[in-house]
């Protein structure tokens, strides 16, 4: 069973989501940026996130 339905990258001027869906892997590739929050959605577990 995969768990995450999302991932997006929230900064100060932009965000960027990126659709899961349940047949693939949690992988995406997002530019480099240097400040901001790594939001992911996780069917489980909720709604988390990172600094980055």
């Amino acid at each position: 069973m995969k768990l995450y339905g999302f991932a997006a990258y929230v900064g100060d001027s932009s965000v960027m989501i990126f659709r899961q869906y349940p047949e693939w892997d949690m992988q995406f590739t997002m530019p480099l940026y240097r400040f901001g929050k790594l939001v992911r959605y996780c069917t489980k577990h909720g709604l988390m996130y990172q600094d980055i």
